[in-house]
C-alpha cells in the first residue's frame, strides 16, 4: 500500500526530473566556484549550494526509484513466483525506509548547514 502511494507520488513528480538534474548541476557549479575563490562570504554560498545539490539529487533518486515498482502478488501465480514477488516488494519497502531515513538525515544536515 505504501509503495503504491510512493509510486503515484513519483509519477506526479516525474516532470520535475530534468529540473532536479539542472539544479544539481547548478549547485555543483556554484560549489566549485565557492571553493576556488578566496573571499570569506563564499562559505555561506557553498553551504547553500551543497544543500541545493543534495536535495535535488535526493528528489531525482526518489523519482527514479519509485516510478516503476514491482507488480503486486497475484493469487493465481505459482508458489515460487509469489515468493519471489514478496521478496521484491519487501526489498522495495526496505528501500523506501532507507530513502525516508536519508531524507530525515538530510533535513538535519540542512538545518545545521544553513543555521550556522
Amino acid at each position: 500500500m505504501m509503495l503504491f502511494r510512493l509510486h503515484q507520488f513519483a509519477l506526479r513528480l516525474l516532470p520535475l526530473r530534468p529540473l532536479c538534474l539542472l539544479l544539481a548541476c547548478t549547485g555543483f557549479a556554484v560549489s566549485v566556484f565557492a571553493l576556488l575563490t578566496t573571499a570569506s562570504q563564499h562559505s555561506q554560498l557553498l553551504r547553500m549550494a551543497l544543500v541545493l545539490t543534495l536535495w535535488s539529487l535526493l528528489l531525482f533518486a526518489f523519482i527514479q526509484l519509485f516510478k516503476n515498482i514491482p507488480a503486486p502478488v497475484l493469487p493465481k501465480d505459482r508458489w515460487f513466483v509469489r515468493f519471489r514477488t514478496h521478496i521484491k516488494l519487501a526489498l522495495y519497502q526496505l528501500l523506501a525506509l532507507g530513502v525516508a531515513a536519508l531524507g530525515v538525515m538530510l533535513i538535519s544536515m540542512s538545518l545545521k548547514l544553513l543555521l550556522l
